[in-house]
């Protein structure tokens, strides 16, 4: 490869110091003018992608998948600027001696396999390969290397991750030239619900889908006998202890007085826990040496010491584990940053809030030394000196990060969600000037935390899971790509502004037998319906039968009835109907709203 052989971008801005040759282009280790060192994929296309797919892929935020710093057009190809990725090529991870525990690579599969399947949903046809060779672990994580433009380039389908739960088991690399006896061989020692879903993979009897779904019942089913084990020891403990204190405080009070011990006891059990106190706060809950690990145990701290002229840091004193509610008051004599972290022990992520020198809510992420915004609140909302708000923060495991805050006193609030961080120990800390005021701050844990989250749309039925909007009392309005989780329901109204140029209504659905569709009201006026697989396929294609306005309001009905899936599309008096016939009863358990522009959810009358 040289200069002169290829034009492209990429080595005016940056030098080349190697290249790796892949299923979808070219990987290239690189270093920008000021030194910092990338990795540049390099992706071929047919056609220029669709308007709007830069600014999605900047956006692209998961887990499993490497950052997007950067993306670079050019003819026949784009180029995707990647930041450093640290860890370990599977292979190297994963060996004939020293395979994964079946618990461990079951959820490694899952994790994979539910990414490739989000890739697929995106509207930009982005894929990727599940071979071994594509993956890094970070730690526990899994991470992909290599995706690409699909159905814009040569990329065809890719049954590799067939394989990859038998490989995550065995150390083996799978090939079809081998028999029956000796895959069953490799696979004797694991356990049968497991050793019978990598099979089915292999044998082509199990869809994606259905994997990932076996995958799940998996996981739960080692979730629970591990709580019942433990529950069932911590009670035995439990009971145990509290029958030598309750025994010797009735032996105490029937030797040395006449009261009815059980009386004392009734009267014992009933009395109000004492909260403890300290200068940093209070703990909220029963006072014990554990305290860390009961559920619904609180702090609260009446001010933030924030006392430096420009910065200064105050550290939560209870680490941050499991679902976790975060909750206070803002104020700022003057605009000054100010940043609320999560943050691992060592070099490990940040995820958290600032508030810009503007005034501006930024949903942030920092890995492996670079900072990411995931979302930023621009003109929809801004922090204005000398007001109070009030804010909240939420942490829920394998959930996304969520963030709101409005003015005290009214009731429109910036809502913000955005990267899922992985479950772990985080240490909160605070970080700003004494020009900002933070009062009567709190964390809810436990269930307390998760009821705390589930009132966080203020009632209304919708969930946003990916991206920013504003939430009024009768609406949720959105202006840039999110993800909206509809409810159960099926029922709902919608608003596109004037001069509105996108499909005016893009709907995703999960049926309970791990089958998803996609509803498309086009731009073109048609209702179009997929079923999304391995491939996606169009079930159902019809026009809508009269034109549709954006500036009117527009209702929505899904509904299965027995094996038919209908959705009815209203507005002003007109009507559009489509139904597809599917193989098995509908049962729709999830519907999401997928948005790229301007919208607006609107409560039903």
């Amino acid at each position: 490869m040289s200069k002169t052989s290829e034009n492209t971008q990429y080595y005016e801005r940056f030098q080349v110091e190697d290249v790796l040759s892949f299923f979808s282009g070219r990987l290239v280790l690189a270093k920008s003018r000021s030194g910092t060192q990338v990795f540049l994929q390099d992706i071929a296309i047919d056609r220029p992608l669709p308007p709007g797919s830069k600014e999605m892929l900047l956006q692209l935020r998961h887990p499993h998948l490497a950052p997007i710093l950067d993306v670079m057009e050019e003819k026949n190809r784009v180029v995707l600027v990647h930041p450093p990725l640290v860890g370990d090529p599977l292979p190297l991870v994963v060996t004939k001696e020293q395979p994964m525990s079946p618990l461990q690579a079951v959820r490694v599969f899952e994790r994979l396999l539910k990414t490739k399947r989000d890739l697929n949903r995106l509207p930009l046809p982005i894929d990727t390969t599940l071979d071994p060779r594509n993956v890094c672990m970070v730690e526990e994580q899994p991470m992909l290397l290599f995706y690409g433009i699909n159905r814009f380039g040569e990329t065809g389908k890719d049954e590799k991750w067939r394989s990859l739960l038998y490989f995550l088991l065995t150390g083996h690399q799978w090939h079809p030239e081998m028999n029956a006896a000796e895959t069953g061989e490799a696979l004797r020692k694991v356990p049968q619900p497991v050793r019978q879903l990598a099979l089915d993979c292999l044998e082509g009897t199990s869809s994606m889908s259905d994997a990932i779904k076996r995958s799940r019942q998996l996981l739960l089913q080692a979730k629970m006998k591990k709580s019942f084990r433990f529950r069932r020891r911590y009670w035995y403990r439990a009971l145990t202890a509290a029958t030598v204190v309750v025994g010797g405080l009735l032996g105490m009070l029937a030797v040395g007085s006449k009261i009815n011990p059980s009386h004392v006891l009734q009267q014992w059990m009933e009395r109000e826990p004492v909260a403890s106190s300290d200068h940093t706060g209070t703990q909220v809950g029963v006072a014990s040496a554990t305290q860390s690990r009961q559920p619904n145990v609180g702090t609260r701290v009446s001010t933030i010491p924030l006392t430096g002229g420009s910065e200064s840091v105050y550290r939560w004193p209870q680490p941050v584990q499991g679902p976790t509610h975060l909750s206070g008051e803002l104020q700022q004599k003057a605009n000054q940053p100010l940043t609320i972290a999560l943050t691992q022990e060592g070099q490990g992520p940040m995820f958290g809030v600032q508030v810009d020198g503007e005034g501006r809510i930024n949903l942030v992420m920092t890995k492996s030394g670079k900072s990411y915004t995931l979302s930023r609140s621009d003109e929809e909302f801004r922090v204005l000196p000398n007001r109070t708000y009030l804010w909240h923060f939420y942490y829920m495991p394998e959930e996304p990060l969520r963030f709101a805050i409005g003015e005290k006193g009214k009731s429109a609030r910036w809502l913000a969600a955005g990267v899922v961080p992985p479950e772990s120990v985080y240490a909160l800390t605070f970080r700003g000037g004494q020009a900002t005021k933070l009062n009567n701050v709190e964390t809810a844990t436990g269930s307390a935390a998760s009821s705390a989250a589930g009132e966080w749309m203020q009632g209304h039925p919708w969930d946003l899971v990916y991206g920013k909007g504003v939430l009024e009392p009768k609406r949720l309005h959105l202006n840039s790509t999110a993800q909206v989780k509809l409810g159960r329901s099926g029922t709902f109204s919608f608003l596109r502004p004037s001069g509105n140029l996108g499909d005016p209504l893009q709907l995703e659905m999960d049926n309970a037998d791990g089958h998803r569709f996609r509803f498309v009201l086009t731009r073109t006026d048609r209702m179009v319906l997929y079923r999304l697989d391995e491939e996606i396929k169009k079930v159902a294609d019809r026009p809508l039968g009269w034109k549709w306005q954006p500036d009117q309001e527009t209702s929505v009905a899904v509904s299965g009835d027995s094996n038919v899936l209908n959705i009815r599309v209203k507005q002003s008096g007109n009507e559009g109907t489509i139904g597809y016939t599917h193989s098995v009863p509908v049962s729709l358990e999830e519907l999401d709203l997928i948005n790229h522009e301007a919208i607006d959810l609107l409560v039903l009358p």
